[in-house]
């Protein structure tokens, strides 16, 4: 279960409870091993599946709407409470584990996609989405799904020369075959990480916008020029600063780049600087290329280039930016609609004020808009995990092509009608999602959600943000969410019946941990984030713990506090056994930190304890005296500006030892804690795996990701 945001706590660790003591706990019977790091396999990436269509959709469960509403102020006349013994369940033949581990393999995947750019064939004819982990077609005419293609996307476009697909992802550019899907030419990019992509009008240039760390410091912005049709490179620029838009003329000739300061033209064909203009956030081309319009911060203002003039536009200026279209119209968004709502509009330029064309409902917003070649629709990928296609003439004339938000948190529910496990998920839209599995390798495409979709109200209420933990108690039946705003909801995933919620002011990010004992969980909303323990069933309070208790674990039958405490340049974990007198202090590496995404986990046995590191690697200790036994390496680390990415998640098997982590680098990896080594490599996304998550019986094993897709692993039927 990924950890919550740490806060480090200065000061000694104090008792927290007395307990009643359960049996002692097994002593450890491994050998120490040296503190060092292992080799990652080679290449281990599973075969990805082929894939097929199937007519049965997801089941999305209802969002709560809770009546009851727990207090969240703890009581000082509490009951004494003490912690429940747990008796792992026995392994059975099909549980994952470190001696099986060579079998494991791919039985289900969820979910078609996050989509993330859209793109027009210059006949009009065929609509390109690009969805993270594939690139799908569609026909204009009937919006039919005509090609599904399975490689990295996070931009796509058409070349007007040729007709080919250009799809980047990251730092490399692949030009398809459409027909075909076939990959004709693949070259890496100048940038590491591509921004942005646009392709010149008549179809000769290719230009790219994206940002390197070298050494992992200062960023790098780059723009580079490729010959759309060769692959060419034929300029790269490092000198212009921090990029924020870019247009091409109407001849293709010349490049307006923009960077809120200053707003140049650059020689599309050269590099070479033509002029330079104060101020500028987003650019584009008047139809006739006699204008650029510019944002600035005094609003949306026309410079005519033979004069160097400038023009204040009439109408409201939008926020964000405008995206130029044929016949001298530019599509204008991200301008907040009248109200407090939160709404944003899509306006369309003609020659004088901005026309209202459409109102997005409430939490949706648009990302990478495209006119289609004739001016009388425009597309864009939205936030709200669809893509939408609006005719100008009739704006009331809507189409959405449903695809799959990115799923944040995950759990194993209970067992459908045909005695399949079935998986859940949140979503970054605060929506609940459920799979069975049924042990054939599928590839699952949303049908359109009636309870999401009505005229254009279609999207999931967000008003309590992503869903950001899950943890479902088999024998309780009940499902416990936890949600970015604040707020922990308690429901039968099988019925859909809300049971209660809780409110928990103040706090953004409420873990929840159901307890392998039926009948309590875990979370930090109690007053000044302490740690609680409720009833599952009513939500009443049982317990809180002392406000310097940073986690509860369980494992080898017993609860686990953690405790966190600064020393030097990094924290001292303290782990304290509730069935102990004294505290155990956790022997940290030199170089060991942590950060947003840090996750501590305990085996079954209780015998070890796995947490991962800010810089990407896995530690393991001796549960029982706190020894440092190992550390693993092998996720990519990501760095930069916006932090640093290694490893997501971490969790160990219900019944068995094997220990799973999940990355930034969109592999799922297992490791043998009593040896170190990796096991079994898996290719989950292009994007980041958010969390992952074993079944109760530890057949399976669940990973999501930012990409909008869940796969689940398990050991072929036998």
């Amino acid at each position: 279960m990924k950890h919550w945001r740490v806060v480090l706590l200065l000061g000694l660790v104090v008792v927290l409870a007395a307990c009643a003591a359960p049996p002692q706990a097994a002593t450890s019977t491994y050998t120490f091993l040296p503190t060092a790091t292992h080799t990652a396999l080679p290449s281990a990436t599973a075969t990805p599946l082929p894939p097929t269509e199937t007519d049965r959709p997801p089941a999305l469960l209802p969002r709560p709407s809770a009546t009851v509403r727990p207090t969240n102020s703890p009581t000082p006349t509490l009951p004494p409470w003490t912690p429940p013994i747990y008796t792992p369940p026995t392994a059975g033949p099909l549980a994952l584990s470190p001696d099986n581990a060579g079998q494991i393999e791919e039985v289900a995947s969820f979910g078609n996609g996050r989509p993330v750019d859209v793109a027009w064939s210059p006949d009009g004819r065929l609509l390109a989405v690009a969805a993270i982990d594939g690139v799908d077609l569609y026909s204009t005419g009937t919006l039919a799904l005509v090609a599904h293609y399975v490689l990295p996307a996070n931009h796509v476009a058409f070349s007007a020369a040729n007709g080919q697909l250009i799809v980047v992802a990251e730092d490399t550019i692949r030009w398809l075959d459409v027909a075909t899907g076939t990959v004709i030419r693949e070259q890496e990019a100048a940038p590491a990480g591509i921004r942005k992509i646009l392709v010149s009008p008549g179809g000769s240039w290719l230009a790219l916008l994206g940002v390197d760390y070298p050494g992992g410091g200062d960023p790098n912005y780059v723009l580079e020029m490729v010959n759309a049709t060769t692959g060419e490179s034929l300029f790269t620029r490092t000198d212009y600063g921090w990029w924020a838009d870019m247009a091409f003329s109407p001849d293709g000739r010349t490049l307006a780049l923009s960077n809120y300061l200053v707003t140049l033209l650059l020689d599309a064909n050269t590099g070479s600087l033509l002029q330079t203009y104060d101020g500028g956030s987003s650019v584009a081309y008047s139809a006739d290329g006699s204008a650029l319009l510019v944002m600035t911060e005094t609003g949306l203002q026309a410079l005519r280039l033979a004069t160097g003039e400038w023009v204040a536009m009439p109408g409201e200026s939008p926020e964000d930016g405008f995206l130029p279209g044929p016949n001298g119209r530019s599509a204008i968004f991200s301008l907040p609609a009248p109200g407090d709502d939160g709404r944003q509009q899509l306006l369309i330029w003609d020659t004088s004020a901005p026309q209202v064309l459409f109102t997005l409902p409430t939490g949706s917003s648009m990302r990478r808009l495209a006119f289609s070649p004739d001016g009388s629709q425009v597309a864009w990928a939205d936030s709200g995990a669809v893509v939408l296609v609006v005719n100008i003439a009739a704006p009331n004339d809507l189409s959405t092509l449903p695809y799959s938000p990115a799923f944040a948190a995950l759990s194993f529910g209970p067992t459908d009608k045909d005695g399949h496990p079935t998986v859940l998920a949140g979503d970054s839209t605060g929506a609940l999602w459920s799979w069975a599995i049924d042990e054939t390798p599928l590839f699952h495409r949303p049908a359109p959600l009636a309870s999401h979709f009505d005229g254009v109200d279609y999207y999931q209420d967000d008003s309590l943000g992503s869903v950001v933990a899950l943890d479902y108690s088999p024998a309780d039946g009940l499902l416990v969410a936890s949600y970015r705003v604040g707020e922990v909801h308690v429901t039968n995933p099988a019925s859909g019946q809300a049971l209660y919620a809780i409110p928990c002011p103040n706090v953004d990010y409420f873990p929840v941990r159901v307890s392998q004992t039926s009948g309590t969980f875990t979370g930090g909303c109690g007053n000044n984030n302490a740690i609680v323990v409720r009833d599952l069933q009513r939500g009443t309070l049982l317990h809180v713990f002392d406000k310097r208790l940073g986690e509860i674990l369980e494992g080898g039958g017993r609860w686990l506090g953690v405790v966190y405490t600064p020393a030097g340049d990094g924290p001292d974990t303290v782990l304290w056994p509730f069935d102990q007198t004294a505290p155990v202090t956790l022997t940290t590496p030199a170089e060991f930190w942590i950060d947003d995404n840090y996750t501590l986990v305990a085996s079954v046995d209780g015998l070890w304890l796995a947490a991962n590191s800010g810089n990407a690697d896995i530690v393991i200790w001796d549960a029982v005296t706190g020894l440092l036994v190992a550390e693993l390496s092998g996720h990519k680390f990501f760095g930069g500006d916006g932090g640093s990415v290694g490893i997501t998640n971490l969790a160990f098997s219900p019944n068995t030892n094997l220990l799973a982590s999940g990355g930034a680098d969109g592999t799922v990896r297992l490791w043998d804690p009593a040896t170190g080594n990796e096991l079994r490599r898996f290719t989950v996304t292009a994007g980041s795996v958010t969390d992952i998550a074993f079944s109760a019986d530890g057949r399976y094993l669940a990973a999501g990701s930012s990409a909008g897709v869940v796969r689940v692993y398990g050991l072929p039927s036998p």
